[in-house]
């Protein structure tokens, strides 16, 4: 019988979610970024920003009435190379099937 971690990690690789959620955050940053040009952040590049695999979780709403429903959150953390602490981090959650739910970008400077 597998357990919880071992499905969630086939799940994880057949889905390739590290990298899909990493493909999604550099988008995500480079977006806030150009948004964000005539702020105290303006002078970040994106070179400035690492990924530190942080975790994957499973949710299963209880709300849902479809015994397969579930949503995987796979989250790195993010620091700048000038600075030694966390500076923020993004999610992505994807649904039972691999496709992409939600997304969080959070900075912390």
């Amino acid at each position: 019988m597998n357990t919880i971690k071992e499905i969630l990690k086939k799940f994880s690789e057949k889905n390739d979610l590290w990298n899909l959620t990493k493909i999604h955050g550099i988008e995500c940053i480079q977006n806030y970024l150009k948004d964000n040009n005539n702020t105290e952040s303006s002078n970040l590049k994106l070179d400035d920003f690492v990924f530190y695999k942080k975790n994957q979780s499973i949710i299963i709403s209880p709300d849902s009435n479809n015994d397969d429903h579930f949503i995987i959150k796979t989250t790195y953390d993010l620091s700048l190379e000038i600075k030694t602490f966390r500076s923020g981090y993004y999610s992505l959650d994807v649904d039972q099937k691999g496709n992409i739910i939600d997304d969080w970008l959070y900075l912390d400077f």
